[in-house]
C-alpha cells in the first residue's frame, strides 16, 4: 500500500528505500522494482541535466539487478551524448 502511494506520487527515492527493505523477504521480484526506481531518479536527474546523479542512479540500477536492460541503454544513450562512440 505505502509503495503504491510512493509510485504514484512519484517518490522513487522513498520507493526505492522501502523496496530495499522488503527485499530481505522476496528478493529477486523486489531487485527488478529497485532497478525500475533508481532508472525513475536517473531519468528525473537527466532531466535536469544532473549527469553524475543520472549515470550514479543508473550504475547503482545494474547493480541491484544485473540483467536490467534499462539502464544500459540510458548509460549508452549518455555516453553517445557525450560523443563517446
Amino acid at each position: 500500500m505505502l509503495l503504491t502511494i510512493y509510485e504514484r506520487s512519484r517518490d522513487w527515492h522513498h520507493a526505492l528505500q522501502l523496496t530495499r527493505e522488503l527485499a530481505t523477504h522476496n528478493p529477486t521480484h523486489h531487485a527488478v522494482r529497485a532497478a525500475q526506481y533508481s532508472c525513475e531518479i536517473g531519468d528525473t536527474a537527466r532531466g535536469r541535466r544532473e549527469n553524475d546523479a543520472a549515470e550514479h542512479a543508473y550504475r547503482e540500477a545494474l547493480t541491484l539487478h544485473p540483467m536490467a536492460v534499462r539502464p544500459v541503454l540510458a548509460l549508452a544513450h549518455m555516453a553517445y551524448t557525450r560523443g563517446e562512440h
